[in-house]
């Protein structure tokens, strides 16, 4: 009798982790939450919490409508102005483009700000078309748009520490399906702060771009896109899922003995930075109705979202992530074609972006660990077919074919090694820390010792005794 129950349990168990996994979706549970759920003992949340229960999931669902419906609003909006300025080639047949801004600088402008060749820099790529004529700049517009971004940024980062510091102050399990009053604000502030730039689009038209270089926004999610790669690496891995946990080879098991402290401290503080990259690229940007400006804002979005679900199972969930890590491979293709022409930088853009996607990002799904390895080879062997037929195709400047296939190399080779050396800098402070806590403590013990053991406070002792 009691054997039979034993095998009642084992089966109940089995049919539990079959119904886990195959909740393990987009909606579902994740890895990591089955794994703070312990070996069976105290079940994960999001595996025994129906997904149309779940606050996390219907706030994420909320957002993607939310931003769904932002994009019309931009394109119905912008049209009915009869805005039509998706790059500077079109600057002679729109008469509001050429009402509102300067054409591109073709032809350099000495002495006129970001419309000449400096450092060996052609102006063009410097410039950022979509910014008010220096005659309709006025030290209010400028300001209005630098108020809403402090105010923005400012909130974000409270409301992330808030959150941090409640979240650290309870006991219990970290992560929940449901949200706490610092999520609700976060997300709700985030809502309210895309309206606003809507209405001051439309009312003073300029953001940030006004004032500061359109490197300072690629490189804010750069930075992002460098902290994501390394906060997954514990995970996934660099190439094809190696190093994984189970890595035996001696430099797979270097390379995350050695980045073990720096991974979990940028994971501790990664939302600070990440927030940071997000808030200050959506306020560089005007509400303009083009197809790059528009996927940008669907990309500075869920950064926000993500950062507004912290401590929910849905901010855990891998399928969720890889769509934040993999967005900027679709938006700078689009940004590209758009703004540089059918055989400009596209080309660099979607497959160098696409580089990273197929040797190591698509690793962050679960189901590659149910698949035999070799099969990982597989999108890389695609990826690479598709980048010599197109590039087979493409004439540099001077008609040459063949020419062009180190661009899509640029992108990755620069994403693996500033991650790398974003760790190594990491690494080596926390190091340098140990040594200076060591040094002092050795100093400090040192001189106890001396005072213990000569006319100190061992003295003082012998004497009273």
């Amino acid at each position: 009798m009691e054997g039979g129950k034993t095998r009642q349990r084992r089966q109940g168990g089995k049919v539990s982790e079959k119904h886990g996994r195959h909740q393990n979706g987009l909606l579902g549970g994740t890895e990591e939450s089955s794994k703070r759920a312990g070996n069976g003992a105290v079940p994960c949340e999001s595996s025994v919490v129906a997904w149309y229960q779940r606050q996390d999931v219907l706030v994420w669902a909320g957002g993607m409508v939310f931003i769904t419906a932002l994009m019309g609003a931009i394109y119905t909006l912008g049209n009915y102005r009869g805005w039509n300025a998706p790059n500077g080639f079109f600057y002679d047949e729109a008469n509001t483009t050429r009402e509102r801004f300067l054409p591109e600088p073709f032809v350099q402008e000495p002495g006129v700000k970001g419309r000449y060749w400096i450092r060996g820099m052609e102006p063009e790529i410097r410039w950022y078309f979509w910014k008010l004529r220096p005659e309709l700049v006025t030290p209010w517009t400028r300001l209005f748009v630098w108020v809403c971004y402090t105010v923005h940024q400012l909130l974000a980062w409270w409301l992330l520490y808030l959150a941090q510091v409640n979240k650290q102050s309870q006991k219990g399990k970290k992560y929940s399906t449901r949200l706490s009053k610092y999520n609700w604000a976060a997300v709700a502030v985030h809502t309210f702060f895309h309206l606003l730039h809507l209405a001051q689009t439309h009312l003073t038209y300029d953001a940030t771009a006004q004032d500061v270089s359109i490197f300072s926004s690629q490189g804010s999610v750069i930075v992002a896109l460098l902290l994501m790669m390394v906060i997954e690496f514990q995970d996934r891995g660099v190439f094809f899922g190696w190093p994984s946990i189970g890595s035996t080879d001696i430099i797979g098991g270097t390379l995350r003995s050695s980045t073990c402290r720096s991974v979990t401290l940028i994971r501790k503080y990664h939302g600070y930075i990440i927030m940071w990259a997000a808030v200050f690229t959506f306020w560089y940007h005007p509400m303009e109705n083009t197809l790059g400006h528009v996927m940008g804002f669907v990309n500075t979005w869920i950064f926000m979202l993500q950062g507004g679900l912290v401590y929910t199972d849905m901010h855990l969930n891998k399928y969720w992530r890889f769509i934040l890590e993999t967005w900027v491979a679709l938006h700078g293709a689009i940004v590209a074609y758009q703004t540089g022409g059918p055989t400009g930088y596209w080309p660099m853009f979607t497959f160098g972006f696409s580089a990273l996607v197929v040797f190591t990002q698509l690793f962050t799904l679960p189901f590659w660990k149910r698949l035999p390895t070799w099969t990982r080879s597989i999108p890389a062997l695609a990826y690479l077919a598709m980048t010599l037929y197109t590039y087979s195709g493409l004439p540099d400047k001077n008609g040459q074919l063949w020419t062009r296939l180190w661009e899509p190399i640029i992108i990755p080779f620069n994403q693996y090694f500033f991650a790398l050396a974003i760790c190594g800098l990491v690494t080596l402070c926390l190091n340098i820390e140990t040594k200076f806590d060591a040094f002092f403590i050795h100093k400090n013990l040192s001189r106890l010792k001396a005072n213990l053991g000569s006319g100190g406070i061992g003295s003082k002792l012998m004497g009273r005794s």
